[in-house]
């Protein structure tokens, strides 16, 4: 049982959660939102290139063995306390965050793509794989 728990613990440690996100993740896109009104979702699926964003709703209950996906989104980008929705582009080793906000309101679907290919020069936080860089 001691030698279960101890493997349980490793694969769910900091530097394991990392890892399998970056390498899940790298080069795909994430909407990380608190819900969605109306007609946002089904305007973002009929948009070139909508349904190739992997959604994330914070509204889901945390479960005690995070994924990497969580564990990065409640660790890492909740206490940077930005707008939601939001848009994470990830590559191999950092995630650029983007908040889709613009005067209280959400932007339209139909924008995304544009702020996806702009991200890499018009990105509101940076986080890096490395602990400790940050931009």
């Amino acid at each position: 049982m001691a030698k279960w728990n101890s493997r349980i613990r490793a694969r769910y440690s900091a530097p394991w959660l990392r890892k399998a996100f970056f390498e899940r993740f790298s080069v795909r896109t994430i909407v990380v939102h608190d819900g969605l009104r109306g007609e946002w979702i089904p305007k973002l699926l009929k948009v070139g290139g909508g349904v190739g964003h992997l959604r994330f709703d914070l509204r889901q209950v945390l479960s005690q063995l995070p994924t990497a996906l969580e564990w990065v989104v409640r660790q890492h980008i909740l206490p940077l306390s930005l707008p939601a929705p939001l848009l994470l582009k990830v590559g191999p080793a950092t995630i650029l965050i983007r908040h889709l906000v613009r005067h209280s309101a959400v932007c339209d679907p139909a924008e995304i793509a544009r702020i996806r290919d702009e991200i890499d020069g018009r990105f509101h936080v940076t986080l890096h794989s490395e602990p400790g860089a940050c931009g």
